[in-house]
């Protein structure tokens, strides 16, 4: 192994960066808070774009080479923000998490992200809407990551890693998940009259369900 090119543009630390799928850019997320796009083509730095507002922390390319999301580290928002690398404009802010994003993943061939934070959740989202598509708790700091199709994501934590098949939202789609404190079971609300399922994560097959009017949910037993 050997070195291809060195970029001396900067030498303060860089927290995360991405390789776009389809072309020859870098883009990077310094310490200086700042934002950098590198054609590796020709070793040179494109373009600068400072984040001293909110910080920059994570960063990943969207299937559109100049277009990118990232998350701050101010402290005080939270939310990703969606950056036109071409104009430096933002086009659209996904906010829900309520602490630092420490896991962020786009799909490549699809308009979808996910995002883990030590909020304990993962949210999922379209980048062509405001609002998250999807939410799941976990008892701990998350990763996630989506596949390069778009057909499944996965999340880690605590030891635990869980894979998901990604289909279509229908009528009666779950709202929110929850695991449970030992990581075995996934407890979710829905939209099809107030019903709450619990789920296996060894198994994938569903082990109880109840309506939200019970005192008491059954007892959980293995699938």
């Amino acid at each position: 192994m050997e070195v291809g090119m060195t970029f001396r543009d900067y030498n303060g630390r860089i927290s995360s960066m991405d390789f776009h799928k389809s072309s020859n850019y870098l883009v990077t997320a310094g310490d200086d808070e700042s934002i950098r796009l590198y054609d590796i083509a020709n070793a040179t730095c494109l373009k600068t774009i400072n984040s001293k507002k909110y910080g920059v922390d994570l960063v990943s390319f969207t299937s559109h080479p100049l277009t990118v999301v990232y998350s701050s580290k101010n402290g005080w928002d939270e939310s990703l923000r969606l950056l036109s690398l071409h104009d430096n404009k933002y086009l659209r802010y996904f906010k829900g998490h309520h602490d630092r994003v420490v896991s962020l993943s786009l799909c490549s061939r699809k308009e979808y992200l996910i995002s883990g934070s030590l909020d304990r959740a993962v949210l999922l989202w379209d980048q062509r809407a405001d609002k998250c598509q999807g939410l799941l708790r976990v008892q701990g700091r998350p990763a996630a990551a989506y596949d390069d199709q778009g057909l499944v994501f996965a999340i880690a934590f605590g030891g635990y890693l869980s894979t998901y098949n990604v289909k279509p939202v229908s009528s009666n789609s779950t709202l929110e998940a929850s695991f449970g404190p030992e990581g075995t079971y996934v407890i979710s609300g829905s939209g099809d009259g107030n019903v709450y399922y619990a789920w296996s994560v060894w198994s994938g097959k569903e082990v109880a369900s109840w309506m939200s009017s019970q005192a008491e949910p059954p007892g959980l037993q293995e699938a």
